[in-house]
């Protein structure tokens, strides 16, 4: 199990639009999929990508 995925998920719509993201190479993390990272346990810098990315911010 992934620590504190319901952190991120939290942060989207739906489960659905969760996942894309999380799954997806993200330029706010330097190309990484958030899904590796928390696997990793870089939380703080997945859930502050995903904030950001909700928002429109751009890497």
């Amino acid at each position: 199990m992934v620590a504190d995925l319901d952190r991120v998920t939290a942060l989207f719509a739906d489960g659905y639009a969760a996942w894309v993201w999380l799954t997806t190479p993200r330029p706010s993390l330097d190309g990484a999929e958030p899904l590796a990272l928390l696997a990793r346990g870089e939380v703080e810098r997945v859930a502050e990508a995903a904030l950001g990315d909700r928002q429109g911010d751009f890497a």
